[in-house]
């Protein structure tokens, strides 16, 4: 099994299907491990987290690999830069999939009126 370090990502951002196919398996054990971690106080299901982790990859590739071409190994390691490219995505997936809420001041008063039990 390929390890991250082994990965040339000069062929990965150009496209080369063999790459990306062992990058994803090297990656998803960290990738998932963050993107768990990041929303477990979002109370999401298990389909929630792993569509978020999904979009780690699909970030990375969009745009013709815009963002994976922005690693600079001289500012981090590849390890350490997927995990904040990981937590960010999956706090914004789960920023996608909040509930809407209702500002109070548009609450009729009938509907926050707590009844007196005496």
């Amino acid at each position: 099994m390929t390890e991250l370090k082994e990965i040339d990502l000069r062929a990965l951002a150009t496209g080369s299907k063999r790459t990306w196919d062992a990058f994803v398996v090297a990656s998803t054990p960290l990738i998932n491990a963050v993107v768990r971690r990041s929303l477990s106080t979002y109370r999401l299901s298990e389909e929630d987290v792993m569509d978020a982790a999904q979009d780690v990859y699909v970030r990375l590739c969009a745009n013709d690999y815009r963002l994976l071409k922005t690693y600079d190994p001289a500012r981090a390691g590849l390890s350490t830069w997927l995990a904040v490219v990981a937590r960010s995505s999956a706090v914004d997936h789960a920023r996608r999939r909040r509930h809407g809420t209702t500002p109070i001041d548009d609450v009729p008063e009938t509907a926050l009126a707590i009844e007196d039990k005496h």
